[in-house]
């Protein structure tokens, strides 16, 4: 087995245990939307296979057919993991198997050309170099027909779902700030580095087209940043929160009936007075509450959600998120004017509110225009 095989075999093991573990956790833990992983990552365990195969003299004829269309069913699969992220019901939409007609078009093309070319397509390879990688392999028309048309479309949805990442990130990103006082690395932020990502993914995607990858250098790198790939999902998809109460925010059925419901009330009673509702939030200190959502300060005043966004907004506040937050730094700013000298400042960001000592900082730099510790310098 020589260098490359090494290599595929290693990634071959990672994304079938990544598939293993993230189909017990779904299974255990009700994670449906995992479903859209677990079977991505078997799909690149299987995807990898052939050529180790090959090396163990097993028959691999049985990857003409299926190659191809595995190839371009893995970036779909994450977008979708992360899309309905914000959905209850983790099921496709119709609209939303237009992710798979790739993977369709490149089924039927293989199922075309494999049943009387599939030894000449997979045995017509150099598998003991990284020729086999190239983007024209000699002799072997069918290969290159599969292969090439499967590198453009992997190209193209490497550039396409760049931007879809980016820009449901930053619908996300709306969304939260209605309903959390806490945007984090584990809820939210990750999945705009995903963005990121998918734009590194495209580059390795136009290298693969050219056939670029028979540099020994290159090769090696490429499947290190795959290794990576895998292990940056994997992980999230672990730690990531629930996040499926802003699918009400973002469903346009949703906002109409809100409106409807607001005709139906009268004048007086479509949102609560603005001194009503900040005395009781004050009172009862509900920004403390390090998990804050808006939800729970619905359920804890007994008022509509839609009645606090609109009270919110009326009060000059961007978002939930901002609301709250400007609460926490204000009980931040009275601590601090009354800071002992052994209390820390980490302290004062958690009694107010926030989870840890960068939240804290973050939040009150934009708010004040400068750190707590130069805010507690000119006090004194």
């Amino acid at each position: 087995m020589n260098a490359q095989t090494a290599i595929l075999f290693i990634i071959f093991i990672l994304y079938f245990s990544f598939s293993i573990i993230l189909f017990y956790v779904s299974k255990k833990l009700n994670k449906k939307g995992l479903s859209y992983l677990y079977i991505n990552f078997m799909i690149k365990a299987a995807h990898v296979l052939p050529p180790v195969l090959f090396f163990f003299n097993l028959d691999i004829t049985y990857a003409a057919y299926i190659t191809a269309p595995l190839k371009v069913s893995l970036l779909p699969l994450y977008f979708l993991y992360l899309k309905k992220l914000r959905d209850p019901d983790k099921k496709l939409k119709k609209r939303e198997y237009l992710h798979l007609l790739p993977t369709l078009a490149e089924l039927i093309l293989s199922l075309a050309v494999a049943p009387n070319h599939s030894k000449e397509i997979m045995y017509g390879i150099d598998y003991e170099s990284t020729r086999y990688m190239e983007m024209f392999i000699e002799n072997n028309f069918y290969y290159n027909l599969l292969s090439v048309s499967a590198r453009i479309i992997g190209f193209t949805q490497a550039f396409v779902y760049t931007i879809l990442i980016y820009f449901l990130y930053k619908e996300y990103s709306i969304a939260m700030r209605n309903e959390v006082s806490e945007i984090n690395n584990r809820n939210l932020k990750w999945i705009g580095q995903s963005s990121v990502i998918f734009g590194i993914e495209c580059v390795f995607a136009g290298i693969d087209l050219f056939g670029l990858y028979t540099n020994q250098l290159m090769f090696i790198i490429s499947f290190l940043y795959l290794i990576f790939f895998g292990f940056y999902f994997f992980v999230h998809s672990l730690i990531q929160p629930d996040i499926s109460f802003i699918g009400e925010s973002l469903s346009s059925t949703e906002k109409k009936t809100i409106r409807n419901e607001q005709d139906e009330l009268p004048a007086e009673d479509y949102f609560p007075k603005n001194d009503r509702f900040l005395e009781q939030f004050n009172q009862q200190q509900l920004y403390l509450e390090k998990e804050l959502t808006l939800q729970k300060v619905s359920d804890e005043l007994g008022i509509a959600k839609y009645k606090i966004t609109s009270t919110i907004k009326d009060a000059g506040y961007k978002n939930f998120y901002d609301f709250v937050n400007r609460h926490r730094i204000n009980h931040s700013i009275k601590l601090l004017e009354e800071l002992p000298s052994s209390y820390s400042l980490e302290s004062v960001g958690v009694d107010s509110g926030f989870k840890g000592r960068s939240t804290f900082y973050r939040v009150f730099k934009e708010v004040t225009g400068e750190t707590p510790s130069n805010f507690v310098k000119n006090q004194r």
